[in-house]
């Protein structure tokens, strides 16, 4: 009953289908240091850090959770309160999880011999950091799954939710 986007066509749904419906390609050139020539779409800008008792699991991809899950704040809440936290589940596909921190920290280890100090490969690139992110922002406290299956994550995770809700 209610959705919300957030990718390189804008940073909430209202422009990401402003975008779409005009054609306007959102695509960048790959990230400085990539090893060879091609162009990727990003999320554009600074995303506000999660909550302090989230450090431990703060990611990008977290981050975007957070932005996506705050312009759903009004639907969540009417969900919960309607059927309970304990009945409303999170069916979420990802790709990459936190991966980004991961290249930096393997980075960093190549040109120190050392990970950087705070990272925790379990924490920070563990799949299950979305779920969790999730839950702690939302209150939501009933099923929840993590689908990664590389390009298809979010056409098998709609068909998972599907499956939950016959």
């Amino acid at each position: 009953t209610a959705y919300a986007l957030a990718n390189a066509l804008g940073r909430c749904t209202a422009e990401v289908l402003q975008r779409l419906r005009a054609g306007e390609p959102q695509l960048s050139p790959l990230p400085e240091g990539t090893p060879f020539a091609g162009v990727c779409g990003a999320l554009a800008g600074p995303l506000d850090a999660l909550p302090d008792s989230l450090q431990p699991i703060d990611s990008r991809n977290n981050r975007i959770a957070k932005l996506v899950l705050d312009e759903l704040q009004g639907p969540l809440r009417e969900a919960i309160d309607r059927w309970g936290a304990q009945r409303v589940g999170i069916a979420v596909g990802s790709s990459t999880g936190s991966m980004d921190e991961a290249e930096r920290a393997f980075a960093s280890h190549r040109e120190t011999g050392e990970l950087p100090i705070g990272f925790d490969f379990q924490l920070q690139l563990g799949m299950e950091t979305l779920l969790t992110t999730i839950r702690a922002i939302t209150g939501i406290a009933g099923p929840a799954t993590m689908v990664s299956t590389a390009c298809s994550s979010s056409g098998k995770t709609f068909a998972t939710a599907g499956r939950w809700l016959n």
